[in-house]
């Protein structure tokens, strides 16, 4: 009996052991399939996936690679053609300036009637002359012709190779995409693909999409969204065309507004180096132009700089240093004797320009035909809308006229949002949009002073957006005289239509901080009156 115990004990036991293991490699298994190998599948899945971002990449830089060799063939070409058209178009310049001179020269001469024979001869030369030019003119058209035509197909070449890129489903490092996100306007933006392939969203990580189509892009950011921020977000990618512009279209032009014959944009020739005289005396002026106040507008560092000059006392050999040479994006505006206005040219009554420069994606000039009207902002948009570092808060309206050059600080973006009115623009007026990083130097505030002060007459004084004051101009220019009234200090400001409204400043309140000082406008003027007992 005690022995079949014994066995029955042993063979329990053998059980139990057997039962641990198979339980043991059980759990293994259940482990290896539950933990082990799905990481090890997304594992191999990630790498496979890096893998595959690695060959996309890799495959665009070949594709790259290749565009970047036939633009930089065409664009080697292009330059060499582009000079040789140069060189030809300045000397058809030269050739056509000798036949002018020759037949000049010719016409001066009048009949032989009644002349000697070597008045006969020194005539024949010079028909020959004209004959020799005319004929040299004639072989060089014919050959820049052919330049043209040359130059002509290598844009053409240049826009296609460049189309091509645009409409490759294939993303290439150097690509610009804008990104549009409906639930989220803070991710919407241009995104350029840098040279690792990828594009940095902020708030996600970087996202590979060299190699891929525009679909698989927008899979890609809807996915790295919905991982961290948003949920089936509406994602939009679109890519920037690029383009392709030819030499004459990278700022190598004037602006000529107001009282000359061919007012817009006027090409600088091949190797001119223009001033204001030259291009007057080239682009004639009518005859309503007042040429001692020409004025030219130009951006330094982002803020408009006017110059003022007396052209007719340059021209008339008075003072020739104080010639003023003018720079591409230049604005020279000519104003009219009797009004002072811009322009009141009897065949242009029925049209109107306005300039448009600054921070706009196409600084240009827009042309109104009369009946209708223009205002700023129907201006900024016909000039593409401000770019991306514009600041709408600061929008300057510049406008010539007779005694003086009007220039205010507007409100774009709250012209834009209703909450200001729109402002009507008029002929020849300049708009400048400033950017975001220049906004501490917009253009001086003038003001005039008047009665008791130590520096009367008109003054420009730098003022930071707006905060100039009257205490500040005052102090700005030597302070009050002898016998200045103080408490009747008045500013006189123009309301439009010739009506100017009155405001008093008792500036000994201000002083002692009492009332607060005056915020001064543009073109105000400070009037401080003589006390009525100062004898």
């Amino acid at each position: 009996m005690r022995v079949r115990i014994e066995e029955n004990s042993a063979m329990t036991g053998f059980s139990v052991e057997r039962s641990r293991a198979l339980v043991a490699s059980i759990l293994g298994v259940l482990f290896w399939a539950v933990l082990v190998a799905p990481l090890r599948a997304r594992d191999k899945e990630g790498t496979a996936g890096k893998r595959s971002d690695l060959e996309a990449v890799a495959r665009s830089y070949e594709v790259f690679g290749e565009q970047q060799q036939t633009l930089g063939s065409l664009q080697t070409q292009l330059g060499a053609i582009t000079a040789k058209r140069r060189a030809m178009q300045s000397e058809q310049a030269y050739v056509d300036a000798k036949i002018d001179w020759a037949k000049t020269k010719l016409a001066g001469r009048g009949a032989s009637d009644g002349k000697d024979a070597s008045y006969n001869e020194e005539t024949d030369t010079w028909m020959r002359e004209v004959k020799a030019w005319e004929g040299r003119k004639a072989e060089h058209a014919e050959g820049l012709a052919k330049v043209l035509a040359e130059e002509g197909a290598l844009m053409k070449a240049l826009g296609q190779v460049a189309k091509s890129r645009d409409e490759n489903d294939m993303l290439i490092p150097g690509e610009l995409l804008e990104l549009y996100v409906a639930e989220d306007e803070s991710f919407n933006g241009l995104y350029q693909v840098r040279a690792g392939g990828y594009i940095v969203i902020p708030r996600l990580p970087k996202i590979f999409v060299a190699g891929k189509t525009i679909q698989e892009v927008e899979k890609a950011v809807r996915e790295g969204l919905g991982k961290s921020q948003l949920r089936d977000a509406t994602v939009t990618v679109d890519r920037v065309p690029m383009q392709v512009e030819a030499p004459e279209q990278r700022g190598d032009i004037l602006y000529l507004a107001g009282q000359v014959t061919r007012p817009g944009p006027w090409p600088i020739p091949v190797g001119y180096e223009p001033t204001a005289v030259t291009v007057l005396l080239r682009v004639p002026v009518t005859t309503f132009a007042d040429l001692t106040r020409v004025q030219v507008l130009r951006l330094v560092d982002g803020r408009a700089v006017i110059e003022k000059i007396d052209v007719k006392a340059i021209m008339d050999g008075q003072d020739l240093t104080q010639d003023f040479a003018l720079e591409p994006n230049d604005i020279v505006v000519v104003p009219a004797k009797d009004t002072g206005e811009a322009d009141n040219r009897p065949g242009n009554r029925n049209k109107r320009r306005v300039y448009v420069q600054g921070n706009v994606v196409e600084p240009s000039f827009v042309t109104v035909q009369h009946p209708a009207q223009m205002t700023v902002l129907a201006a900024i948009r016909h000039c593409g809308g401000p770019n991306r570092n514009a600041d709408l808060r600061a929008l300057e309206l510049i406008r010539i006229e007779r005694e003086r050059t009007r220039r205010e600080i507007l409100n774009l973006g709250a012209i834009m949002r209703g909450e200001e009115p729109d402002v009507r623009v008029l002929g020849e007026d300049i708009l400048v949009l400033y950017g975001k990083d220049h906004r501490e130097i917009l253009a001086p505030v003038r003001v005039y002073l008047s009665g008791n002060v130590k520096e009367a007459g008109p003054k420009e004084i730098e003022g930071k957006e707006g905060e100039l004051t009257v205490l500040q101009a005052l102090m700005h220019n030597g302070g009050y005289a002898r016998f200045a009234d103080l408490a009747g200090v008045y500013v006189l400001r123009e309301m439009g239509n010739g009506i100017r409204n009155r405001i008093p400043v008792n500036m000994k309140k201000v002083q002692k901080g009492i009332i607060p000082d005056l915020i001064l406008k543009d073109n105000d003027v400070i009037v401080v009156p003589e006390k009525f007992f100062s004898f």
